[in-house]
């Protein structure tokens, strides 16, 4: 059973940023739960962007968010997503997010961009108390604009945990069913001209194992590789089961 939530457990929680704008103004009505949702995945995501730098020639900051990662995080079909992102896309939807294509096989870049309406005072959008704000850490009993900056985007977990995870991960995404095959841009294209006619049946197979074995490996485009080479070696052995013991792990 689940715990009654008591006063000094709040400050532990971790929260998506889902601005309240997008709730209860009328601009915002024809947009689906779900899609408001989405939308806070890509704020929170954001975050990468800050802290690696990416940004066009234009400043404007970007994310990469696949297709995949919406049905994963979302728990939805490929159709459901597609949907999803065209609610807040440019061309047909509110316009709350612009993607570019990047080529073949390379994800889209996803503008994510800002909430407030057209003519809106910045003034009107303030964070409340730690119980109703989105984020406990950008909680403030004073009324201040929103000015999303390197200070906005923190996390409630341990800051210096947290800042080791991102710097053994930065730059890189993540891919598979589970989340958890990490590749930067470079490799995802590198893993791409590898193996174009699998490279996602490998990603996937990647995954699987970790999920299921979890171990943690230091460069995952280099196990895929590794797997590759002992198939050539050895075409009878088992494709992803028997030689996994022996990778290196952290």
């Amino acid at each position: 059973m689940f715990e009654f939530i008591h006063r000094d457990g709040l400050e532990h929680y971790r929260f998506y940023r889902i601005p309240k704008l997008l709730m209860e103004d009328d601009i915002f009505r024809p947009l689906s739960t779900e899609a408001k949702l989405l939308y806070g995945l890509f704020l929170d995501r954001l975050e990468l962007s800050l802290m690696n730098d990416w940004f066009d020639e234009e400043g404007r900051a970007f994310i990469i968010f696949t297709v995949k990662e919406v049905e994963h995080q979302l728990h939805c079909g490929h159709d459901k997503a597609i949907h999803l992102l065209a609610e807040l896309d440019t061309p047909k939807g509110i316009g709350l997010i612009q993607r570019q294509h990047q080529g073949p096989g390379i994800p889209d870049r996803i503008y994510v961009k800002s909430f407030i309406p057209p003519g809106r005072s910045t003034d009107l959008v303030e964070t409340s108390d730690p119980v109703q704000s989105e984020n406990p850490m950008l909680s403030s009993p004073k009324k201040r604009p929103i000015n999303i900056g390197k200070s906005d985007f923190k996390d409630t977990d341990n800051k210096e945990t947290y800042r080791n995870k991102t710097e053994q991960n930065e730059t890189k995404d993540t891919y598979g069913a589970f989340a958890n095959v990490r590749l930067s841009r470079k490799e995802y294209e590198t893993l791409q001209k590898e193996f174009p006619r699998d490279y996602e049946e490998r990603i996937e197979a990647l995954s699987e194992y970790i999920a299921a074995s979890g171990r943690r490996y230091k460069n995952h485009l280099a196990v895929i590789r590794s797997w590759y080479r002992r198939e050539q070696k050895n075409t009878t052995a088992p494709r992803h089961e028997e030689h996994y013991e022996t990778e290196e792990c952290l």
